[in-house]
């Protein structure tokens, strides 16, 4: 019972069936993986396809399909499945390109040359295949057998070894892989606790086509470690920084949403209704005098919106629609510590500073953020080496030819007696063996 066990398990491993149907629910998880974007925070699938989906989404970890048990298990099995079917397969290759014990005839493939010494001919024989890079062995009943290609019998093997080895590496990636997101606005450092480090953006600038569009965009990035900036380097979309084992992206820009760099500000002659003086640049968080009012920008949202129920202001979105900031203003007694000003509105909060001048925001200069995608995936180098060894097996495969001829002496007829065998390109086989023979009989005649 226990035998009979053994032996469908090693049936069912080695069964070329199996290999495809493993490789036909890679295929379905991979496309269900591309349907449900990956690796957004829970509340995202909530508001995205409403709590019942959701639920199910998150329980059955198609959030992250690719790391979980319906990807791990039929790459699992996979792996088992091409071991088994590489290793029932091996013996056969090997037995294929053993030295065969006696002449062997291919009635399909065959010739015979007229001789007149039976050791000359012999030895004129070695002679020619070795000029076509056969190499030679004398059997036991002293026939020669010759043969060439003998590695791309094992092509096959190497493809599997090579698919093995990628399914390696993807199955690292998927058990020990990390990915995450980070977005740092221009100049800020955030945190990386991955790397036990912080990662400052020094920069963050656009690159533009003749005609306006956005080229490219970059990022000048360092890796600040125990107050020490310990790497620097500048990244693009096609130009990622590795550092501690992650790699970094750059995956995405945009305007800040909670801050700005500065902005121009005027004075305004209530009475007069005209504009006094010139403009003013007041840095984000920095007091700046202008007119009787010292002033400081304390906060900035790119939607303004005022929820009455609950009393505080906050952002309807991201998008700089209707863009305010709010300022810290030290002056006349009656003007409120902090005032918020609307660029789409200048003037509508002239009445709230107690002078007889206000102060406008004519203008404002927006921070761009970098976004960073980083990720560490431990069997990336042997997904690489994996494909290189692809390629090989493939050129083993396609562009190189196992081919055998044997050559024994017929007493009898005087004869050459000439047999090949190709288990590819056999139409160039014959050309090659015609050519052979041709060879073999003018020696003969001379």
């Amino acid at each position: 019972m226990l035998l009979n066990i053994v032996k469908f398990i090693k049936n069912l491993f080695s069964s070329t069936k199996l290999g495809i149907f493993l490789l036909l629910v890679i295929v379905l998880v991979a496309i269900a993986g591309t349907l449900v974007e990956q690796g957004k925070p829970v509340q995202y699938y909530y508001d995205l396809y409403g709590s019942a989906t959701a639920g199910w989404i998150v329980k059955l970890s198609i959030d992250k399909i690719f790391g979980s048990l319906w990807m791990i298990i039929p790459t699992s099995l996979l792996i088992v499945n091409l071991i088994y079917a590489t290793l029932s397969k091996l013996p056969v290759m090997i037995k294929s390109v053993a030295l065969p014990k006696k002449f062997h005839h291919n009635s399909k493939i065959n010739d015979n040359v007229l001789i007149k010494d039976k050791d000359i001919a012999i030895e004129k024989s070695s002679t020619v295949l070795k000029s076509y890079h056969y190499k030679i062995y004398t059997l036991e009943d002293g026939s020669l057998f010759a043969h060439k290609g003998v590695i791309s019998r094992f092509g096959a093997v190497v493809v599997h070894l090579s698919i093995l080895i990628v399914l390696l590496g993807a199955l690292l990636g998927a058990i020990y892989g990390y990915k995450n997101y980070i977005a740092i606005d221009s100049g800020d450092t955030e945190p990386v606790p991955e790397i036990n480090a912080s990662i400052k953006v020094d920069r963050f600038w656009m690159n533009y086509w003749p005609d306006g569009s956005i080229k490219q965009y970059n990022s000048k990035l360092s890796i600040i470690k125990n107050n020490k900036v310990v790497h620097t380097q500048t990244i693009d979309v096609n130009h990622p920084m590795d550092y501690a084992g992650m790699r970094f992206f750059q995956a995405g820009y945009g305007k800040s949403y909670d801050k700005i760099k500065e902005a121009v500000m005027v004075l305004y002659d209530r009475q007069k209704k005209n504009v006094v003086g010139e403009p003013v640049v007041a840095q984000w968080n920095k007091w700046r005098t202008i007119g009787p009012y010292d002033i400081k920008i304390v906060d900035f949202v790119p939607d303004f919106y005022f929820d009455a129920k609950k009393g505080y202001v906050t952002s309807k979105s991201l998008e700089y629609n209707n863009p305010a900031v709010r300022l810290q203003v030290k002056g006349p007694k009656a003007t409120p510590p902090f005032i918020w000003e609307f660029l789409k509105y200048p003037g509508f909060t002239l009445k709230s500073f107690g002078g007889k001048d206000a102060v406008i925001v004519s203008s404002i200069t927006p921070i761009y953020y970098t976004g960073l995608q980083y990720a560490k995936n431990p069997g990336a180098n042997w997904i690489w080496f994996g494909s290189v060894i692809m390629v090989i097996g493939f050129i083993m495969s396609f562009f190189m030819y196992y081919r055998r001829i044997y050559i024994t002496v017929d007493d009898e007829e005087k004869s050459l007696l000439i047999a090949g065998v190709s288990y590819k390109q056999k139409d160039l086989f014959a050309k090659e063996f015609k050519k052979i023979c041709n060879t073999l009989k003018k020696v003969e005649e001379k």
